[in-house]
């Protein structure tokens, strides 16, 4: 019986809040696959994404695909002990002439990216890393192999193919793989400064200061060195000027990509991140009057901020960092792009990504490498910025530890160089294209 003056209405279901986060991250470089049956989290992932076709592939003996059989796409991963479920996360033993494994620059990156408070990234394994000693033996198979590398990370650099197209999904590799995942705001390709940097050699001696004397009683044993904890024997990545040069053009080729339309599709909305690399101060290019190789910053900042190569999707992060993760790694230090994406991805979920970043510490840096003067961080790159940090997201020593003193783009025009409003920018663009 209807009751009088009460009408029931169907209400229609709610619709999803159109959400759009600016904290996810892709990295894409070189890792090793460990052995086994692919994690049920990651392989249900895979499939509901269409990265992973089970009925085209061979099942193994349980029905689970294996992760050696994992083909170049990238997998989602919510912790470091997700990655270490997937790749390994070390070097070889082998490589480093008797030493423990060294953490592996694509691993270091994930690593940090966690540890700084990011949530949730893809990583895209693109080939396996190169060894570094190996690449020190011979030089044109040392460029045959990093020509190969990178032409897994970016396959259209300098020609080597087609830029992708949105529309054939078969066709895409290394980088191109962003064009299948709309939820990314940053990127990083942790291990370019190694492809580009002179062949390693052992670094230069440090005369440590005499310890004091310590008198223990004969019976007192002594722990031997942690061989996991020892550095190998060669220089961390450093570039000469031309190896500047042609990771510039690297670079550009990946931010010309996001902005091309890739069968109607663009993606400005992503942040490429990017760790400035040492220097080789060998190089005669950096050699200044007084007979060090200290004069580099000036010819390699203005050839970074040429036209064509200064972007408002690019940031460059400058100095490198040592953690507690890098004791192991050539000279004790990484690469800081993984740090700094996880940073930003804090920033992003606990303030707004359109606030800067600059300011808040690096919860797992305890050192930069080179330590940076005031004398370098009043370098003008050029005639529109005042100092180092105009061009540079810069660490450096604050009140609480180390922290971003600098949150900028290398735009060209001052208005775009704030990395916040090209973070907001990539908000609306990802919501427009869900609206």
């Amino acid at each position: 019986m209807p009751l009088p003056g009460v009408i029931f209405i169907d209400a229609p279901a709610p619709e999803a809040p159109l959400t759009t986060r600016a904290d996810i991250a892709l990295f894409a470089g070189l890792a090793q696959r460990r052995t086994g049956p692919l994690p049920a989290g990651v392989e249900a992932a895979l499939i509901a994404a269409g990265w992973l076709n089970r009925a085209e592939k061979p099942q193994a003996a349980d029905k689970r695909n294996l992760i050696e059989d994992l083909p170049a796409v990238p997998a989602p991963i919510e912790s470091f002990a997700e990655f270490e479920a997937l790749f390994e996360s070390k070097t070889p033993p082998a490589l480093h002439s008797g030493n423990g494994p060294a953490p592996a620059a694509l691993a270091a990156a994930v690593r940090s990216f966690f540890a700084e408070g990011g949530q949730r990234c893809y990583v895209l394994r693109c080939a396996d890393p190169l060894p570094p000693e190996d690449m020190a033996k011979d030089a044109a198979d040392a460029l045959a192999k990093t020509a190969a590398a990178l032409s897994a990370i970016i396959p259209w650099h300098d020609g080597g193919s087609a830029t992708p197209s949105a529309s054939e999904s078969a066709n895409w590799r290394g980088l191109g793989h962003l064009l299948g995942l709309p939820d990314v705001a940053l990127v990083s390709m942790p291990d370019l400064p190694a492809l580009f940097s002179a062949a390693p050699h052992p670094p230069a001696p440090v005369r440590a200061p005499e310890p004091p004397e310590i008198f223990r009683p004969v019976s007192e044993d002594i722990a031997p060195k942690d061989p996991e904890l020892a550095q190998p024997p060669i220089t961390a990545p450093r570039l000469t000027f031309d190896g500047y040069e042609r990771w510039a053009r690297a670079l550009a080729s990946a931010l010309e990509f996001l902005n091309a339309p890739a069968g109607g599709f663009l993606r400005r909305d992503v942040m490429l991140v990017a760790g400035l690399p040492l220097p080789d101060q060998g190089d005669p290019a950096f050699v200044s009057s007084t007979g060090k190789g200290d004069d580099w910053f000036a010819p390699v900042l203005e050839l970074l901020t040429r036209p064509g190569r200064a972007s408002p999707q690019l940031q460059l992060v400058f100095p490198w960092i040592m953690t507690s993760g890098s004791i192991a790694m050539p000279e004790g230090v990484e690469n800081p792009e993984g740090a700094v994406c996880g940073l930003l991805a804090r920033n992003a979920l606990l303030r707004g990504a359109f606030h800067s970043a600059a300011g808040l510490t690096l919860q797992t840096a305890r050192d930069t490498e080179p330590r940076l003067e005031r004398a370098e961080l009043e370098t003008a790159p050029d005639a529109k910025a005042g100092w180092l940090g105009d061009r540079l997201t810069l660490i450096g020593r604050g009140a609480r530890g180390l922290a971003l003193i600098s949150d900028v783009t290398t735009a060209g025009d001052r208005a775009q160089r704030a990395a916040g409003v090209s973070r907001l920018s990539g908000i609306l663009i990802r919501a427009a294209r869900r609206a």
